[in-house]
């Protein structure tokens, strides 16, 4: 992370038009310094080559100015031996910026040319959808995690079929520019299949077979598809966030679930398909990973509540997008500001057992959770950078438990729904509301406002007592039978 964030810093034309003022300044200081005795005055022809690596032919003629102007303050300086060796300083300093110029001319029509060429070929993968189609109007905004990049690891379509308007909304493995090419794939395959199946169903089922032959044994989409029709909309969802509803005549926000859970593409899935009714002016959001799994500076997750309601409410469709946009970017800021502030949490023994229990993966960061290599395999394992990989994979061994012992399948639920569970339960168990805070790392709440800048008190040992007391808790709805080495806390108050 801090190679690639100081790469970023030190990327723009700004930095690297100081950086040539910079060097040109301490060559002409020591320049003067030393005098006659050694004439440095032409490697001020360093700082417009400098410039010209990142900066436009504007930015790097500025530079060359102030190259040739410190050049002749040097000289006046320090004097001239003679008119010969003082037009030759000027010649090299002022030939070098001519050169500077017009190489950063050059680069910046060819850099200009093939991000022309990058952002067709980025909007020909995601064609942007119609304001209208089949008597649905429709609103999106997409936006890559990856800077100076249109495409990232989310997509989406629509086209008009003899069936209907047909939607695809998916979220390949990986981020960035990497995700680029098999979001390629999944859309090649879903614009050749789409017209020719009539069952949604079906057609995923299709997708996932032609995916699969060139997928890792790792690689999974998970992704939506939708049929518009009169009056109803039909869905079948491979492992993928479940669309909300905001009915015209409702204030609330419903969760539209899907029957029965589902593994995404590449793990091959046989879904069933869903039908939500539909009338005049109500609305579904679709979304991916990026707006539920964004947390705020109390760490809790983004959530689809009265807030995004209004937003979604807006009279104007592209408004009530850009209002949840603007929702989301306001947690990401608040985020961001409370990075620095996270906190350690204890671990219970039930917990600390069960990871003594699972193999170890050596690796040189020492990380308990290495999520793999790098792509170039280049620094070894790497610290998890999403949820929705461990999210699939969780969500179908409980399918499968449930489904070996009879059991009703599970609800769809979130991460944050673990953390309410863990909060509601150790409230039950005694648990005072400033420890639970602290073991959830909340900066708000009890420790907002004035108390949040002189509580410093760290509750450590209350945090380890009441992670043990939540591990027991757990255990005993598990086994049935709790360690004898930990009890509740309230029942040692009473």
């Amino acid at each position: 992370m801090l190679p690639r964030r100081a790469v970023r810093a030190t990327s723009g034309p700004s930095i690297w038009l100081a950086l040539a003022f910079g060097l040109d300044a301490i060559i002409a200081v020591i320049a003067i310094l030393i005098g006659r005795g050694l004439n440095l005055a032409e490697l001020l022809a360093a700082g417009p080559l400098l410039a010209c690596a990142r900066c436009g032919g504007r930015m790097t003629a500025l530079v060359a100015g102030y190259a040739i102007a410190l050049c002749a303050i040097v000289t006046g300086v320090i004097g001239a031996s003679s008119t010969s060796s003082e037009g030759y300083r000027f010649t090299i300093v002022g030939g070098a910026g001519v050169f500077a110029g017009f190489v950063a001319v050059i680069r910046t029509r060819r850099e200009g040319a093939l991000i022309r060429i990058s952002e067709r070929v980025q909007r020909a993968i995601l064609r942007p959808l119609p304001a209208e189609l089949g008597g649905v109007a429709f609103a999106s905004h997409y936006q890559s995690a990856t800077t100076q990049a249109l495409v990232g690891g989310d997509l989406y379509d629509m086209t008009m079929t003899q069936f209907g308007p047909r939607f695809i909304l998916g979220d390949v493995k990986g981020k960035g520019i990497d995700a680029v090419g098999r979001c390629a794939a999944v859309l090649a395959v879903f614009r050749e299949l789409v017209f020719g199946e009539p069952d949604l169903a079906r057609l995923a089922e299709q997708m996932d077979a032609r995916l699969s032959r060139d997928m890792d044994i790792e690689d999974f989409v998970t992704v939506i598809l939708a049929e518009f029709g009169p009056g109803l909309v039909r869905i079948v969802n491979c492992g993928h966030h479940p669309p909300v509803k905001l009915a015209a005549d409702a204030g609330g926000l419903q969760l539209m679930a899907p029957p029965r859970y589902e593994p995404p593409l590449g793990l091959h899935p046989h879904p069933a398909p869903q039908d939500i009714a539909l009338r005049p002016h109500d609305r579904l959001l679709f979304y991916t990973d990026g707006l539920v799994e964004t947390r705020n500076r109390a760490g809790r997750f983004f959530a689809l509540d009265a807030r995004v309601a209004t937003a979604l409410a807006t009279p104007d469709l592209d408004g009530a997008v850009r209002g949840v946009v603007k929702l989301l970017l306001e947690t990401c800021k608040a985020n961001v500001e409370a990075r620095d502030n996270m906190g350690r949490t204890p671990l219970s023994s039930a917990a600390i057992d069960i990871l003594k229990s699972l193999p170890h993966i050596e690796n040189p960061n020492g990380l308990i959770f290495p999520a793999g290599f790098t792509r170039q395999r280049t620094r070894g394992p790497v610290s998890v950078s999403g949820f929705s990989a461990p999210k699939v994979r969780l969500g179908r061994a409980i399918a499968n438990l449930a489904e070996a012992d009879g059991s009703p399948p599970l609800a769809q639920f979130g991460f944050h729904d673990l953390r309410r569970s863990a909060a509601s339960g150790m409230a039950k168990l005694g648990v005072d509301l400033h420890v639970i805070e602290r073991c959830l790392n909340h900066a708000s709440g009890t420790f907002g406002g004035v108390l949040g800048i002189y509580q410093k008190h760290k509750f450590e040992d209350a945090m380890q007592r009441a992670m043990d007391a939540w591990g027991a808790h757990v255990e005993r709805l598990v086994t049935g039978a709790a360690r004898d080495n930990v009890v509740e806390l309230a029942k040692v108050r009473s």
